[in-house]
């Protein structure tokens, strides 16, 4: 009978539970990263660490972003680069996390919603876009 209170207890703290995840980006995913623009696609971003070359920053050629626990910025010289804030943070598997996030564009002040996995394989940070159901 005790086995089946605990359960209970158990389910009904799960139930609970806000619908946001709890998880976040591990520090190792956070900071400056740069992204060889070269191999990128639309929907899938590679970035390496600056110090992985010997520099403290990205160059002109390698410009990235800055991962913060509460979103990124896209660090390109662009008069409308984007900005974007973390919504949900959920861990799929090792350093694989699935964030939904709202990114703005300060001059249009458009908001677009999308969802991304962050990945780091082999030191490298992998963004990939995620279709929306």
């Amino acid at each position: 009978m005790r086995t089946h209170v605990s359960l209970i207890a158990a389910l009904v703290f799960m139930a609970l539970r806000p619908a946001q995840a709890d998880d976040k980006l591990p520090e190792n995913m956070l900071g400056t990263w740069c992204e060889p623009s070269q191999i990128n696609t639309a929907s899938s971003r590679i970035y390496f660490r600056p110090s992985r070359v010997g520099r403290e920053h990205c160059n002109d050629f390698s410009d990235g972003i800055t991962v913060f626990p509460e979103g990124f910025h896209d660090d390109a010289p662009l008069d409308d680069a984007p900005e974007c804030h973390f919504d949900k943070i959920e861990q799929i598997d090792g350093d694989a996390y699935r964030v939904r996030m709202r990114c703005t564009k300060s001059e249009q002040g458009n908001t677009y919603p999308s969802t991304v996995k962050f990945e780091i394989v082999r030191e490298l940070l992998f963004v990939t876009g995620i279709p929306e159901p």
